[in-house]
């Protein structure tokens, strides 16, 4: 899932080259998401609370969509520096291709200290969650109950 075509047009093109039969590609509102609920039992993602506004809801929408049982894995950056990297970039290219996704990745990353993140995952009522730092992330793992 991505909120841009062009994104979601390339995986859709790479898992059809590699002959892969498993997968979708849909372009979607993280804070909306157009599932049904507990459609699934495996929600990852990666660097997406970085980008992302409302952040809290941004998890309740991976809870709502999770099946009993199901879990999340959410991993995200620790620094901002390291965070605003890849946005840097982003915005240079941007600037060289026009694009019309009709998103714009924000000027700078949201980082979040360790409480902060763990009282993300807190709001929704997980059977059990855990969240740890390692290296430039941190993590969190959620069990559904």
């Amino acid at each position: 899932m991505d909120c841009s075509p062009r994104q979601v047009q390339w995986a859709s093109e790479r898992a059809e080259a590699l002959q892969l039969t498993n997968c979708c590609f849909k372009r979607v509102n993280a804070l909306k998401l157009s599932c049904d609920d507990a459609a699934f039992d495996v929600v990852l993602a990666s660097r997406l609370l970085t980008i992302l506004p409302e952040q809290a809801g941004v998890i309740a929408e991976m809870y709502r969509v999770l099946k009993p049982g199901g879990r999340c894995f959410v991993a995200e950056p620790r620094y901002a520096f390291w965070a605003s990297i890849p946005l840097l970039g982003m915005w240079l290219l941007v600037g060289l291709i026009h694009s019309e996704n009709g998103y714009r990745e924000p000027y700078k990353a949201t980082v979040f200290s360790a409480e902060g993140f763990a009282s993300l995952f807190a709001m929704q009522p997980w059977k059990e969650f855990k969240t740890w730092r390692d290296g430039r992330y941190q993590y969190a793992l959620c069990e559904k109950g």
